[in-house]
């Protein structure tokens, strides 16, 4: 443990210390690459964690015991079985920060949009076929990473992302509607990754959408969370 801060990775846990809820005093937990396969209502009494990575466990629920964290600014649960997220999200209203990569998510609830500071948010590597409006609401937002889904077409909604600066939409199965509205995004947001090719004819003018590379991830990491 340093200062506020313990890591405990790669310790094979399969349930976590009692020991480890009397830390209250804790800030920051990272508890990834263990053999978790739930995290018990326990975890509420530590009521100053601000940063908390569950990763690369065996998480195939989301643990709604994780919203008693009422002051969690950053929460990573990357890397599981989760299929879907439950509505006690939008409780999670201090999260600037959530990552949810690489697991089996095939609907995103609405309550998300309760999540009104979030400025980053990453569902990449999911099977999400739509997202819904409601994201539209999540107006501190700066940063999406919804590559890698099996996403037809962008809600509309995303237009209404006013400090949205970087979108990853590359590797969704883009119908020729879906590629529009790709396109449309490229003027209202400072850089868009995608599929589409480098120079896009529109009957007005060209568009040009950048495609990706794996430096953009590592600068928008520093955005403030």
């Amino acid at each position: 443990m340093v200062g506020k801060s313990l890591a405990l990775i790669k310790q094979s846990f399969h349930e976590l210390p009692a020991a480890l809820f009397e830390l209250t005093e804790l800030e920051e937990l990272d508890l990834s690459e263990n053999k978790l396969t739930t995290i018990p209502e326990s975890i509420g009494k530590l009521k100053n964690l601000t940063k908390l990575d569950v990763s690369l466990n065996e998480l195939s629920i989301f643990p709604t015991s994780l919203t008693q964290l009422k002051e969690l600014r950053v929460l990573n649960i990357i890397d599981h079985n989760l299929t879907t997220i439950p509505d006690a999200i939008g409780e999670m209203v201090e999260l600037k920060g959530l990552g949810l990569s690489y697991n089996q998510l095939t609907v995103l609830s609405p309550a998300i949009k309760q999540l009104k500071k979030l400025k980053l948010l990453d569902i990449s590597r999911n099977n999400l076929t739509s997202i819904p409006d409601a994201i539209g609401e999540m107006v501190e937002l700066e940063v999406l990473w919804l590559n890698y889904n099996q996403l037809t077409v962008l809600s509309p909604a995303i237009k209404q992302l006013k400090k949205l600066i970087y979108l990853d939409v590359r590797g969704n199965p883009f119908t020729v509607e879906g590629l529009r509205s790709v396109m449309e995004l490229n003027d209202k947001i400072h850089r868009v990754d995608s599929d589409v090719p480098e120079y896009c004819i529109s009957r007005r003018n060209y568009l040009l959408i950048t495609c990706g590379s794996g430096a953009v991830k590592n600068d928008v990491m520093k955005i403030n969370l």
